[in-house]
């Protein structure tokens, strides 16, 4: 099945490039030379700006894991933040804290969500943080943070990391998911 994801009740905006990649990219498609495209910049890292009020999200890969931070400004309302998993209503919370669902040849899965600060002495600070699945409809469910006690005049960030893992090997019983852990 085909998963998407969308934030809900956002102000979702026009991705902005963050960090530019190295390489750049040439579009030669058809024959119609006034449409090809050289020089076309790249980026590693792209983000959201003012997804919810003074909340941003930036997206990037790290291996084969894509990630994405959510930074969450002092003052703001972590509370607000709410995913909807579209195209599934057979995700699951696993024993591990990880969101799993179906996906083509394998499972998609959300790993436990991290959330940080950096305190006064510039050392991260671990926040306890969890995925709350609820919102069922017929299609999509809605995913949320549960989150420990932070302090609210400082930057959180919530990192939660996506896996795509495929099954490879024999009959019923004896496959095997193919994935990286961080």
């Amino acid at each position: 099945p085909l998963v998407g994801l969308s934030f809900e009740g956002s102000n979702a905006n026009t991705p902005r490039g963050i960090t530019e990649a190295a390489f750049r990219t040439n579009s030669y498609l058809g024959s119609d030379v006034s449409k090809y495209r050289t020089g076309i910049r790249n980026y590693s890292r792209i983000g959201l700006s003012h997804l919810y009020p003074g909340i941003d999200v930036e997206f990037y890969a790290s291996g084969e894991e894509i990630e994405h931070d959510f930074n969450v400004a002092p003052g703001a309302n972590a509370g607000l933040i709410s995913l909807r998993l579209n195209g599934t209503k057979s995700a699951r919370l696993n024993a591990q804290g990880d969101i799993v669902m179906p996906a083509e040849a394998g499972e998609l899965r959300f790993k436990k969500p991290v959330a940080y600060q950096i305190d006064a002495a510039g050392k991260q600070v671990e926040i306890a943080a969890a995925f709350v699945l609820d919102g069922r409809r017929s299609d999509s469910q809605r995913l949320r943070f549960r989150l420990g006690a932070y302090d609210h005049s400082r930057r959180l960030v919530i990192d939660p990391v996506i896996v795509y893992a495929t099954f490879a090997g024999g009959g019923a019983g004896s496959s095997s998911p193919s994935r990286r852990r961080r």
